[in-house]
C-alpha cells in the first residue's frame, strides 16, 4: 500500500512539473502530412493508414486554405509596418468678384510627413506578429486535428471490418448448432424446443449483423468524406498495438502543455502587444511641412516651415489601458485553472489506458482461452447427450461477447490514444504500423 501511495505521488509531481512548464508548443501540432510520400498505384478498394493520410494530404481542401490563412496573416505584418505617406497640399487664396481674374492671389504649395513617435509602428508590428503566432498555432491545430480524425475513422472502419467479420463468425455457430439440433431430433436425442431456441439465437445473430453492416457502411462513408472518395472502400486491418509499450511511451512524454495552455498563451501575447500599441498611440505624433507661397499682384515668393504636435492634455487610450490590464491578468487566472483540468485530463487519460490494457490482457489470457475451450467442451458433451442445450447456448453466446468486447477494446485504446495526442499535440504512436492481411 505504502508503495503504490509513493507511486502516485511521484506521478503526481511529473505531471506537475510537466504541466506547469512553458508552454511554447513550437515542437508539437506538428501533423505528419508532409512526410508522407506520393503513394503510386493506390488500389481505391483496400487501402492502408498511409495511403489514406496521403489520399487526405492531397484532396482535402482545409490543408491549402490553411496555407492561405498563413499567408493572409503574413500580409497583415507587411501592412502593419507601412510608415505614412507623405501629403502634398496646395492652396489658392486672395481671389475675390472685385478683382477680375487672379491678379491678388496668393497660392501655397506645401509638403507635410507625419512621423510616428515612441515605436507606433513597432507597436503595430508587435501586434500583427503576435495575431500571426495565433493564426499560425490554429492552422496547426486544424492541420493536426484532420490527421488525428483521418486515424480515427480509419480506425473505426478497421473495427466495424471486424465486427462483420465476427458477425458471419456468429452466424456460422448458430447454424452450426441448428444442424446439430437437427440430427439429434432426427435421431430421437433432443427436443424441438431445443430447436425453437437454437432458431431463435440464429435469428438474433443475423438482426445483430444487419445492424453492424449499417454501421459498416456508416464508417466508409465517414471515411471516404475526408477526400470525397468511393464510399465503398476497405480498409488493411492493423495489428493490434502493444498495449504496454505504448503505455511506457506515454508515460515517458506526458505533454509539457495542452492546447488550452497556448491558446490561452497566445491571446495572452496578442493582449500584451494591443496594450504596447494603446500606450505608444497615447503619445502625439509629431508633423513637419515645408512649402512656398507666391503673391501673384508682386510675384514675390516666400517659404514657409511647419510643425505639428497635438496637446496630450488628456491621456486618450486610458480606458484601453484599462480594460487591456484588466483581460491580461483575467487569462492569468483562468491559466491557472486550466493547468489544474490539464493534468487532470492526462492523469485520467492515463488511468483510463491502463483499465483498457488491464482488460485486454485478462481477455487475452484467461477469458477468451477459457471461453473457447468451455465451448468446444459443452458442445462434445450437448452432442453426446451429457448436457442441456440452454448450457451450450450460454458458452457460445459468452464467446461470441468476449469476442466482440475485445475488438471493442482494441478501438477504444486507439481512440484514447488520439485523445491523448489530440491533449498535447504530440504524436505517441506513429501511423505505421504493422498490417495484418
Amino acid at each position: 500500500m505504502k508503495g503504490r501511495l509513493y507511486t502516485l505521488v511521484l506521478l503526481t509531481l511529473l505531471l506537475l512539473s510537466a504541466l506547469t512548464a512553458p508552454a511554447s508548443g513550437s515542437d508539437r501540432w506538428e501533423a505528419p502530412f508532409a512526410i508522407i510520400e506520393a503513394t503510386v498505384g493506390v488500389d481505391d478498394s483496400v487501402l492502408t493508414l498511409p495511403e489514406l493520410l496521403h489520399l487526405v494530404a492531397t484532396r482535402n481542401p482545409l490543408l491549402p486554405s490553411l496555407d492561405l490563412r498563413r499567408e493572409a496573416a503574413q500580409g497583415e505584418i507587411t501592412q502593419a509596418g507601412v510608415r505614412p505617406n507623405p501629403e502634398l497640399e496646395a492652396e489658392l487664396g486672395g481671389v475675390t468678384w472685385d478683382t477680375p481674374g487672379f491678379d491678388e492671389s496668393e497660392i501655397g504649395v506645401s509638403l507635410s510627413q507625419e512621423f510616428e513617435l515612441f515605436g507606433q509602428r513597432g507597436a503595430r508590428r508587435k501586434v500583427a506578429e503576435a495575431e500571426w503566432q495565433t493564426s499560425e498555432f490554429d492552422a496547426r491545430v486544424a492541420a493536426f486535428d484532420l490527421y488525428l480524425e483521418t486515424r480515427v475513422r480509419y480506425f473505426a472502419l478497421a473495427h466495424a471490418q471486424v465486427q462483420y467479420d465476427l458477425s458471419d463468425i456468429s452466424i456460422g455457430l448458430a447454424e452450426d448448432i441448428v444442424a446439430t439440433i437437427q440430427q439429434r431430433i432426427e435421431q430421437g436425442a433432443a427436443l424441438q424446443s431445443e430447436l425453437l431456441l437454437a432458431q431463435l439465437e440464429l435469428q438474433r445473430a443475423r438482426l445483430a449483423s444487419g445492424e453492424v453492416e449499417l454501421d459498416f457502411e456508416t464508417a466508409q462513408i465517414s471515411l471516404a468524406s475526408l477526400w470525397a472518395g468511393d464510399p465503398g472502400i476497405r480498409v488493411v486491418v492493423p495489428a493490434e498495438p502493444d498495449f504496454k509499450s505504448v503505455l511506457d511511451r506515454i508515460t515517458e512524454s506526458i505533454a509539457d502543455s495542452t492546447r488550452e495552455l497556448i491558446t490561452l498563451d497566445r491571446h495572452r501575447e496578442e493582449l500584451k502587444a494591443q496594450r504596447y500599441l494603446a500606450d505608444a498611440e497615447a503619445k502625439p505624433n509629431l508633423t513637419l511641412s515645408s512649402g512656398y507661397t507666391r503673391l501673384v499682384a508682386d510675384k514675390s515668393n516666400s517659404l514657409m516651415f511647419g510643425i505639428s504636435l497635438p496637446l496630450p492634455f488628456r491621456d486618450q487610450n486610458h480606458g484601453v489601458l484599462q480594460s487591456l490590464d484588466a483581460e491580461i491578468q483575467r487569462i492569468d487566472f483562468e491559466r491557472r485553472q486550466a493547468q489544474i483540468e490539464s493534468m487532470a485530463a492526462v492523469a485520467s487519460g492515463l488511468a483510463r489506458l491502463r483499465q483498457l490494457n488491464n482488460r485486454h490482457t485478462a481477455l487475452n489470457a484467461e477469458l477468451l482461452p477459457t471461453a473457447e475451450e468451455t465451448y468446444q467442451t459443452m458442445q462434445v458433451l450437448y452432442q453426446s447427450g451429457r448436457l442441456p442445450y440452454t448450457n451450450l447456448l450460454e458458452a457460445n453466446r459468452a464467446l461470441v461477447e468476449l469476442r466482440f468486447e475485445r475488438n471493442d477494446i482494441v478501438l477504444a485504446f486507439r481512440e484514447q490514444i488520439i485523445a491523448m495526442e489530440r491533449l498535447g499535440g504530440k504524436i505517441l504512436q506513429a501511423h505505421e504500423e504493422t498490417n495484418n492481411d
